[in-house]
């Protein structure tokens, strides 16, 4: 996800810059995760049978109250690294872009301010998103 995030800017990343951003997103996208379901209970994830698109693959998700309320739809965006399956987006509500989203919030801080204030920037996300109870 960290490199569809910044796109072809990806490319002009060091090794070591991108195991460090790869690292910083990670943790992101956990503390994103768990600040996104703290709230929920009893809930469950309902998957239907996947959709080829190209080379990705298209998983689709709702995630069902337990009180018959309305699902959320995620449709999970993977493909094969190395013989490992990726998440590379994720849409919700059939839509909205996880990656375009972070693309829209962290390209323009690499693009104006270089990787450091980036890497900065995630960090801080990252811990405002832990710190949310």
């Amino acid at each position: 996800m960290a490199r569809l995030t910044l796109g072809s800017i990806a490319k002009t990343l060091t090794p070591d810059q991108m195991t460090i951003l790869a690292k910083a997103f990670r943790d992101y996208s956990v503390a994103n995760y768990a600040a996104n379901f703290d709230g929920f209970s009893g809930e469950r994830f309902d998957q239907s049978p996947p959709r080829q698109n190209g080379t990705l693959t298209v998983i689709p998700t709702r995630l069902v109250p337990p009180n018959d309320g309305r699902p959320v739809q995620l449709d999970y965006v993977v493909h094969q690294v190395d013989g490992q399956w990726k998440i590379s987006d994720v849409l919700a509500e059939g839509g909205a872009s996880q990656a375009a989203s972070n693309r829209a919030d962290f390209k323009p801080i690499l693009t104006s301010q270089g990787f450091d204030a980036l890497i900065s920037a995630i960090n801080a996300k990252t811990k405002t998103l832990s710190q949310q109870k």
